[in-house]
This record gives C-alpha cells, sequence and structure tokens, in this order.
C-alpha cells in the first residue's frame, strides 16, 4: 500500500495534456489543488500519529483510551476524517475533474439532445398510485 502513494501523488502532480483541460479550472487552480490535498494528507497524519495506538479503524475508542484534546485535536475534533475531505476535494481540484464534468455534461447533449426535454416532461406526467 505504501509504494501506492508516490504514484497517486505522481498521477496528480502530472498536468493533463489534452487541449481543453485548462479551459475551466487553469494551472494556478491545478497548483492550488495539489496544496489542498498535500494539507488534507498532513491533517489526516497529524491525527493519526497524535492518536498513537489508541487510533482503530472501529467507529469506537479502545478500551481505556483518553479524550484528547491537544494538539491538531485542539481545533477539531474529526481530524482525519476532516482531513480526508480536505484532500479529496484538492484531488478533484488538481485533476481537473470540474473540467471533465463540464465535458461530460455537453457531450450528453449533443449525443442526447431529447434527454433534457423528456426529463422536463417526466415531472408532469402522473404515475400510477400505490
Amino acid at each position: 500500500m505504501l509504494a501506492q502513494i508516490p504514484v497517486l501523488i505522481g498521477a496528480v502532480m502530472v498536468p493533463s495534456q489534452t487541449a481543453d483541460s485548462f479551459s475551466l479550472i487553469g494551472v494556478p487552480a491545478h497548483i492550488i489543488g495539489i496544496a489542498i490535498t498535500v494539507t488534507g494528507g498532513i491533517i489526516v497524519l497529524a491525527g493519526a500519529l497524535q492518536l498513537g495506538e489508541a487510533l482503530t479503524p472501529l467507529p469506537h475508542p479502545r478500551d481505556g483510551a483518553r479524550l484528547r484534546e491537544e494538539g491538531i485535536y485542539r481545533y477539531m475534533r474529526h481530524p482525519i476524517y476532516s482531513g480526508l475531505i480536505v484532500g479529496s476535494f484538492g484531488w478533484a481540484l488538481a485533476a481537473d475533474t470540474l473540467s471533465c464534468v463540464q465535458r461530460l455534461c455537453a457531450e450528453s447533449q449533443t449525443i442526447f439532445p431529447g434527454y433534457v426535454l423528456s426529463q422536463s416532461r417526466k415531472s408532469r406526467v402522473p404515475t400510477a398510485a400505490r
């Protein structure tokens, strides 16, 4: 598992080379996304290290574990979850995910031009009572 981390980091740090990859987000946002991802990773690591042996994959604490109120736990109650959310947002920004979503929406409207119209009519069609 540890061998995957450099590969994943490298995948994010290499910008995509498609013609319209910077149309929505741009290079500065890519760099900001990497910084946000690293920040999320630091938050996760700090939370895990400060828990020490009390760290468990289960949703309840180990027997005899005390409530942490120092370090990063002074500022947030769930730094591991918070760091994962922050890191995921940064990853999406760095990977130019929003541009991909924009292209998918445009392509789906081109391929299925009547779909949006049929979906707007669907809400007006009465359904059978159960």
